[in-house]
């Protein structure tokens, strides 16, 4: 959805590179990998049915890989974190409340080189991707829908400055 060609690009690199070591799987739409040159790249498991078959792809993945280049933040890299997953994303001044740079995350900058160096870095370095994931995953547990929400409804009505 964000930035597809740019991840294209960058899953060449990673697959180039790795080979057989890595699996690339995308879900959530029905496309065809072949149509964009990536048969043999990417696995497309499509529109993911329930919630349990999006929690089972997610604790069963290492890394996860997302582009936001818009003000509002994806809800994906706070499942991957959640789910223990170590990301990858790119560098994006609205999101640096939430994602920071080999604390919680990888950072890139949009070029597929850079961003296929970040995924070989969490790929080669078990060690940077535990630490990354583990502090993602304790940083996402401290949000709660109720105070979430909360701040939202005081923006809405006023209450609270931008």
């Amino acid at each position: 959805r964000n930035a597809f060609e740019l991840l294209a690009s960058t899953c060449h690199k990673v697959k180039r590179r790795f080979g057989e070591r890595v699996r690339i799987v995308s879900a959530g739409e029905e496309w065809d990998p072949a149509e964009f040159n990536l048969d043999g790249i990417v696995e497309n498991l499509g529109l993911l049915n329930t919630l349990e078959d999006v929690r089972s792809l997610y604790t069963s993945s290492d890394i996860g890989v997302c582009c936001m280049f818009s003000k509002h933040p994806s809800y994906q890299p706070f499942e991957y974190l959640a789910s223990g997953m170590a990301v990858v994303s790119n560098v994006n001044p609205a999101t640096s409340w939430f994602l920071r740079h080999e604390e919680n995350c990888l950072l890139s900058e949009a070029l597929p080189s850079v961003m296929a160096e970040a995924i070989g870095r969490l790929i080669t370095d078990p060690e940077l991707r535990a630490k990354t994931s583990s502090a993602g995953a304790e940083l996402v547990a401290t949000f709660d829908w109720q105070t979430e929400f909360a701040g939202v409804w005081r923006f809405i009505v006023g209450e609270d400055s931008p």
